[in-house]
C-alpha cells in the first residue's frame, strides 16, 4: 500500500513539473519568477476623465495538458480613492484597500492564454500614482511563480489620447473594450463605469 501512495505521489509530482504556466504582459512578453512588469494605460478617454484602461497581465499554459490555476494577489500599494477589480475566476470583486486576494481555481487548457482580468481604476484624477501588486500563480495547487505588477498612471510614451465618437460609446463594454451587452461585474455602460450584478 505504501508503494502505491509513493507511485501516485511521484506521478502527480511529474505532472506538475511538466506543467508550464507563464506570466506575460499584454503584448505577450514572458516574465520570469521574481521580475517586475510595468503596465501603462492602453486607452485614455478624454470625455471620461476618471477612467484609464489598463490591460491585465496574462497567463499562458505552454504544456500539452490542462492545468488548474489560481492566483494569489498581494495588493501592496493601492492609492486612496482608487479601486482594484479582480475578475479572474468569473465574478468581479472590487477592493478599496491593500490586502491579499486569493482567487478561485480555473482550468487552463493546453496552450491556452487567459487574461488575469485584474484592473486598476480610480474615481478622481490621480496623475503619477501607481498601484503595485504581487501576482503568484498556483499550478495544480503548487506555488509556482511570483511577478510584481506595477500599474502606472504616468506617461506611457506610446499611448496617445483617443477621441471616442459618442454614438459608438453607447452600449455595454468590458474593461478591455469588447462589446458585452449581457456582462456582469465592472463594465462601461454608455460611457460610464458601472457595476452590474
Amino acid at each position: 500500500m505504501k508503494k502505491i501512495f509513493t507511485l501516485i505521489a511521484a506521478v502527480m509530482f511529474a505532472a506538475c513539473s511538466f506543467a508550464q504556466v507563464n506570466f506575460t504582459d499584454p503584448e505577450g512578453n514572458v516574465y520570469e519568477n521574481g521580475s517586475t512588469m510595468n503596465i501603462y494605460p492602453s486607452i485614455v478617454i478624454p470625455d471620461i476623465p476618471d477612467f484609464l484602461e489598463f490591460h491585465s497581465p496574462k497567463l499562458v499554459n505552454t504544456s500539452a495538458s490542462g492545468v488548474s490555476v489560481k492566483l494569489e494577489i498581494n495588493l501592496k500599494q493601492l492609492p486612496a480613492g482608487t479601486q482594484f477589480a479582480e475578475c479572474f475566476s468569473g465574478a468581479c470583486t472590487n477592493y478599496k484597500e491593500a490586502k491579499v486576494i486569493t482567487t478561485k481555481a480555473v482550468t487552463l487548457k493546453a496552450n491556452e492564454t487567459k487574461e488575469t482580468a485584474c484592473e486598476w481604476f480610480y474615481d478622481e484624477e490621480f496623475a503619477g500614482q501607481t498601484c503595485i501588486a504581487d501576482f503568484t500563480i498556483y499550478v495544480n495547487g503548487v506555488k509556482d511563480k511570483t511577478v510584481t505588477v506595477k500599474y502606472i498612471n504616468g506617461e506611457p510614451g506610446a499611448v496617445n489620447a483617443i477621441t471616442v465618437d459618442n454614438a459608438k460609446r453607447q452600449g455595454t463594454f468590458t474593461l478591455d473594450g469588447k462589446r458585452a451587452d449581457n456582462a456582469k461585474g465592472l463594465v462601461i455602460k454608455n460611457g460610464k463605469k458601472v457595476i452590474i450584478k
